[in-house]
């Protein structure tokens, strides 16, 4: 008895005799389809019953997703130029509707003398009550309407005027700021107010034992060093400061290097 011949390279041609042989060789090869398709389901993604593999398109959101979460190296978000001398940092944050700008005087108690001491903060304190082109009254009703801040900072390394506007209001805030920075009125009313708050401020620190043991303290740890100046000065030299003195002081700081 003669077999058909199924394939050539699986099953040989064979005789009656070599039956049982055959039956061996076709109960392999069902053997190996079996665990072939086994392997084939195995790797095959599953999907959940009601839920539908996601599209090309919901695919490519995904995907644009995962990227905006990456996080971003900041560095690479700063700008840094010079303008005359002058170092300028900007940093970009998108999508943010505020701005923020300070402008920074570096050095500190450094810049100062212990019988001008607190000038260089009553100074900046004193700049942002009025300006030349903004008399303190205009210049409260715009920054009051903009939602805009202007202040100040005064530590032992460095000093600075501080913004903080929309950017829907960003350069009419600007233009205030430049003009507190640049041409500040410093009239005999503005400082006189600045002051006497300055001064209230220095005698809180001895009405205290805790508040002045830290002052003697500092007293003896900073002997011989500039930071036994305190950048807010002293009652006695922050008392004697005119508008004169804040004058040629900003004239004096108020310059590139």
């Amino acid at each position: 008895m003669q077999l058909r011949q199924i394939d050539k390279t699986l099953i040989p041609t064979c005789t009656a005799g070599d039956e049982v042989g055959i039956g061996k060789l076709l109960s392999t090869i069902m053997r190996i389809w079996a665990l072939g398709l086994a392997l084939l389901v195995s790797v095959t993604p599953t999907v959940a019953q009601g839920q539908t593999l996601p599209t090309a398109q919901e695919a490519a959101k995904a995907a644009v997703a995962e990227r905006a979460v990456r996080p971003v190296d900041p560095v690479s978000l700063v700008t840094e130029f010079d303008v005359n001398g002058l170092k300028v940092l900007v940093k970009r944050r998108a999508g943010t509707q505020t701005a923020v700008a300070g402008l920074f005087i570096k050095g500190g108690v450094r810049n100062i003398t212990p019988e001008k001491g607190g000038v260089e903060n009553l100074m900046i304190d004193a700049a942002s009550e009025a300006t030349v082109s903004f008399p303190r009254q205009r210049m409260r009703m715009e920054l009051s309407r903009m939602g805009t801040t202007i202040g100040s900072v005064v530590n032992y390394d460095y000093s600075g005027l501080t913004m903080a506007s929309t950017r829907a209001n960003f350069d009419r805030s600007w233009e205030i700021f430049t003009d507190v920075a640049l041409r500040p009125a410093f009239t005999t009313d503005d400082v006189a107010r600045v002051r006497n708050r300055i001064v209230a401020s220095l005698r809180d620190d001895t009405d205290t034992p805790d508040s002045y043991l830290q002052l003697l303290q500092a007293r003896v740890a900073y002997a011989g060093h500039p930071y036994l100046n305190d950048p807010r000065g002293t009652v006695d030299s922050v008392s004697r400061l005119t508008s004169a003195d804040l004058r040629g002081y900003h004239k004096q700081v108020m310059e590139t290097s």
